[in-house]
């Protein structure tokens, strides 16, 4: 069985979950295909290695991806059969309730669609991660997280308002002691001219690093957060290393503009409105 990745780390998470799933579930070999980040940039490439331990999976081969289709090897022949092809070995949608008896399943790592336990899938195989200084993760440490780059004009995706962080910020500086504001974006240029205003007089830090990894560890790290509609820090905010009873997590009760890209909240978590 092989599992494709694409996306950035948020969704490399998610498919790593559906491949220990589908590895447990079925008891089957599960391979992962790498071939995307070959054909295209995608944020900043695979680095689920770089976070994961994961000793149910390993790379597939080009021989195992020609037994599935030829046309997994190239560029163009991956779009034809995504778009345009459908075969019972090839699975392109979400429905893993049974396997077709088939000797090699290439599913296309699609997650939206399964109502699966995802953080408690992976959370087993998580790599310990150093604590950073305690000056960047202080006692009610809130990170924030701005998702624009790839958003900003996306018909799918819309981009959280001023207003949301503005309501974000206040909600966490009436509930916690003195909160300690962590800023984390793929813009933190435009979260300088936005949001300095809205921590005036608070403590405040914005993250100068480029290293989405970086990022995503340092967040993990805090003890709430206010995220964005994004599947980054939608699992920065799951794996925070506190019990969930301990955190406040606040998020825009309106994800997508597609339906297909909805995601799972936890019921504890807080919504207010994204504009």
């Amino acid at each position: 069985m092989i599992v494709n990745f694409n996306g950035g780390l948020g969704n490399q998470l998610f498919q790593f979950a559906l491949s220990i799933y589908l590895s447990k579930t079925f008891e089957q070999k599960v391979e992962y295909d790498l071939s995307d980040f070959i054909y295209k940039s995608i944020h900043q490439g695979f680095v689920l290695n770089k976070i994961i331990r994961y000793p149910l999976i390993k790379q597939c081969s080009p021989d195992d991806l020609k037994k599935v289709s030829p046309l997994l090897c190239s560029k163009y022949g991956r779009i034809f059969l995504r778009k345009f092809y459908s075969s019972s070995k090839i699975l392109i949608d979400s429905n893993l309730r049974s396997l077709p008896n088939t000797p090699l399943l290439y599913y296309w790592g699609d997650w939206h669609n399964l109502n699966l336990d995802y953080p408690n899938l992976i959370r087993p195989y998580l790599l310990s991660t150093d604590r950073i200084p305690i000056e960047n993760s202080p006692s009610n440490s809130v990170f924030i997280h701005v998702r624009r780059g790839d958003y900003v004009n996306n018909p799918n995706h819309h981009l959280c308002s001023i207003q949301y962080y503005e309501h974000a910020i206040n909600f966490l500086c009436n509930k916690l002691i003195t909160p300690k504001f962590r800023v984390y974006s793929d813009d933190i240029y435009w979260c300088k001219q936005h949001l300095v205003d809205l921590l005036h007089n608070k403590d405040f830090f914005f993250s100068e690093s480029s290293n989405a990894l970086h990022d995503f560890n340092e967040m993990r790290l805090c003890e709430h957060a206010i995220i964005s509609n994004s599947t980054f820090s939608w699992w920065a905010a799951q794996l925070i290393n506190i019990l969930p009873a301990g955190n406040t997590i606040i998020y825009p009760r309106h994800w997508s503009n597609n339906s297909k890209y909805q995601i799972q909240i936890p019921k504890h978590w807080i919504p207010l409105p994204h504009e």
